[in-house]
């Protein structure tokens, strides 16, 4: 089936077309037709790069979030080492690990 007509529909269309139109008209819309075709098989295929390249953009955001929230952790990594890890008064990320309660430190925070 094309364009939801059977193959026996499809060749009578196209026969009572070409004896409505003639035989000099039909190669010339024939070539239209084919032209249309061909620029719209043009226009999906833009469609598809745009699409791609708007999903590759996409991705490269989702990395730099991901990198920009890596880089706070290892920045709250690093101020905790500064200031030394201490089990009696545990910063967020020495809790974290010893998966303590949020109330149990004295930030009240993670």
């Amino acid at each position: 089936m094309v364009l939801g007509l059977s193959y026996g529909e499809l060749f009578f269309t196209l026969g009572v077309i070409s004896i409505i139109l003639g035989p000099k008209d039909l190669p010339i819309i024939a070539r239209n037709l084919g032209r249309f075709t061909g620029s719209a098989a043009a226009y999906v295929s833009r469609a598809r790069a745009k699409l791609s390249t708007f999903a590759d953009e996409a991705e490269v955001s989702q990395l730099h979030r991901e990198l920009r929230d890596s880089l706070h952790q290892l920045q709250a990594i690093r101020a905790e080492l500064r200031s030394g890890i201490s089990l009696t008064n545990p910063g967020p990320l020495t809790s974290r690990l010893l998966k303590l309660p949020p109330e149990a430190t004295l930030h009240g925070k993670r």
